[in-house]
């Protein structure tokens, strides 16, 4: 792509993305449905959007990203699960679940840094529910997630998570 075609798209991006604090919904569908059709291009912007103080374009920039699958959005992901608005927790998590096995990882991390935020562990036992239906979760991992359905004391999920990251490196 020459210059001059990179710097449209990256001015397309900008504008598509301004769109998500618009009070009409359709505006803002029209330009999720714009940006995840350009895919790629568009995820670092989408990820600054996650932690934009407008709630709507957090919400929509879940949104996208549930739909573009990128693994380099899943650290952001993570972090967004410790949001205050249940919609952006539940949308953030549905967007690690969609990406697989790529979010393992960035999420024991963060799991080893926040195990006493109790909506990090809510979001990580839906993210790691939803990967041990398919059959992503190795054995370590497998025992976190029991751990995470325990309820048990944020000690015994920070040593399992510890055990679940050291199972995948």
């Amino acid at each position: 792509m020459t210059d001059s075609n990179t710097d449209k798209q990256v001015e397309r991006i900008e504008l598509l993305f301004l769109k998500f604090a618009d009070k009409n919904g359709l505006v803002r569908q029209r330009a999720r449905e714009d940006l995840i059709e350009i895919g790629e291009p568009a995820v670092q912007t989408l990820i600054e959007g996650l932690s934009d103080k407008n709630k709507q374009v957090q919400w929509e920039s879940a949104k996208a990203l549930i739909e573009i699958r990128s693994p380099q959005a899943a650290p952001a992901l993570v972090q967004t699960l410790m949001d205050d608005h249940p919609s952006i927790r539940w949308l953030s998590a549905e967007a690690l679940i969609a990406l697989g096995k790529d979010s393992i990882n960035p999420l024991l991390k963060e799991l080893l840094d926040n195990y006493d935020s109790s909506w990090l562990r809510q979001g990580a036992h839906h993210v790691l529910h939803a990967l041990e239906r398919e059959e992503k979760l190795n054995t370590e991992t497998q025992h976190l997630l029991e751990v995470l359905r325990s309820f048990d004391s944020e000690e015994t999920v920070l040593t399992a998570a510890q055990r679940a990251k050291n199972s995948i490196q």
